[in-house]
């Protein structure tokens, strides 16, 4: 579509490569459950929900790691004494944890894991089931953070569940990408593992990130090494042109606990394959790089003029990065044929110029972006526009993360003597939405 000398253009199919990353000991030996499983138990629901779909939600996130085909994972729902509790915190969060969505914890002894608990913050954050504006996704964080209790950690991917950051309204990471399919049959094959690609082995984060292992394949096994183009790394000598670059908003807090960045290679715009963007965002000496999941920029300097003041690059509603602009009313949209305001809150966050999909309530749906709602979901497997009832649909096991801008889910995790003790937190950052809203007045 185009409006105003604008070109916007939301592709289906993207190129890119990504390794997953493990939880690992200094051996290179991964942390795992005993006999691929794990039983679990929801303690309680979110105080926002009184429809019961809250703890549906839980369940079917359950359900999305445990129907992996390649995986021999299942996590089993139990009422009393299960090896992790989902639960949701309405009073009395505590105080070092002050502004964090939810937070994951491990339990291990040797290597394999004891126990865990998530709890989610349901006393500083909204939640639901819908997709709805400015509301947190329960499903979505849940698929997330059990995700964690298998013992993966975080993916550069954009479209991974597993990847770093996130936000409100986003459905998307109900969805398992194949970066995160691959991760899961990695540390519980159903038969005997073996590599044909590089994104097939992980990167090994040990201790909590004191050091990590980049693994390549090797004649049909991962073995320590340097990696292709668009894999998971965290040091320039991960990569076999010795680049390791990070988008510029990467979170890396805790600072002990940093996030994976991706093999990059130096670009012109012509250079890059589809589903990377050419910068100089990161002012290297090689000059501009190719970064995985942009789709026309990297920075909001790279937004076109005619979008206004207020246009930023931002994750989309597939994970995806794009130019969008934010807005207060749908007068701020007014650049962008058939666009309109969407999920602004006056005093709480902006919206955002969104143009409608053609998909209409009950068609089922991907991401939001297809909908004419602008919301995609229901119950998994099956995702509709306008989370209406489409039970007969079985979408494919792909699809995407959350977003982030101004609403960004920045895990991290540490760790306790023996039994060792992960915790991975899930943060949200609002200071941005203020900066951004006195932008916006400015």
């Amino acid at each position: 579509m185009s409006a105003a000398g604008i070109n916007v253009t939301v592709c289906a199919t993207y190129w890119v490569l990504v390794g997953f990353t493990v939880d690992a000991n200094s051996s290179g030996e991964a942390y795992r459950w005993t006999n691929a499983s794990a039983s679990v138990q929801i303690v309680s629901g979110s105080n926002e929900v009184s429809d019961g779909s809250d703890l549906v939600a839980i369940e079917q996130a359950l359900q999305t790691w445990s129907n992996v085909d390649c995986s021999g994972f299942a996590f089993n729902q139990v009422p009393t004494t299960p090896q992790v509790e989902v639960d949701f915190v309405s009073t009395d969060w505590p105080g070092y944890l002050d502004g964090a969505l939810g937070v994951t914890l491990r339990e291990r002894a040797g290597v394999t894991y004891l126990s865990g608990s998530i709890k989610l913050n349901d006393q500083d954050f909204p939640f639901g089931t819908l997709g709805e504006a400015n509301v947190y996704d329960i499903e979505s964080i849940a698929v997330h953070e059990l995700g964690h209790v298998l013992g993966l950690e975080h993916t550069p991917h954009p479209a991974a569940t597993m990847h770093y950051r996130g936000g409100r309204t986003h459905t998307f990471f109900r969805n398992l990408d194949d970066d995160d399919v691959t991760g899961a049959c990695y540390l519980y094959p159903v038969l005997a593992f073996t590599c044909s690609v590089d994104n097939d082995c992980p990167v090994l984060m040990v201790n909590r990130g004191a050091t990590t292992i980049n693994t390549y394949c090797n004649g049909g096994s991962c073995s320590a090494g340097r990696t292709e183009y668009g894999h998971a790394c965290y040091v320039d000598g991960d990569c076999l042109n010795s680049l390791c670059a990070s988008h510029p908003d990467v979170p890396n807090a805790p600072a002990t606990v940093p996030n994976p960045g991706f093999c990059a290679a130096a670009c012109d715009t012509i250079a890059c394959p589809t589903g990377s963007f050419c910068s100089d965002a990161l002012t290297l000496a090689v000059g501009p790089v190719c970064f995985i999941g942009a789709d026309g920029c990297i920075e909001d300097s790279d937004c076109p003029t005619a979008m206004g003041t207020n246009a930023v690059c931002d994750r989309d509603l597939d994970g995806w990065f794009r130019c969008v602009a934010f807005c207060v009313n749908d007068a701020d949209c007014d650049f962008l044929s058939g666009a309109s305001c969407v999920g602004s809150d006056p005093g709480v966050a902006a919206g955002r110029c969104r143009v409608p999909g053609n998909k209409a309530r009950g068609v089922p749906c991907e991401n939001a972006l297809e909908c004419q709602s602008l919301i995609c979901g229901g119950g998994s497997p099956s995702y509709c526009c306008d989370g209406s009832d489409c039970t007969a649909a079985v979408m494919p096991q792909d699809g995407g993360p959350i977003d982030n801008r101004g609403n960004a889910m920045v895990g991290g995790c540490s760790t306790t003597p023996s039994p060792l003790l992960s915790v991975c937190v899930l943060g949200n950052t609002l200071l941005w939405w203020r900066r951004r809203r006195r932008r916006m007045a400015a």
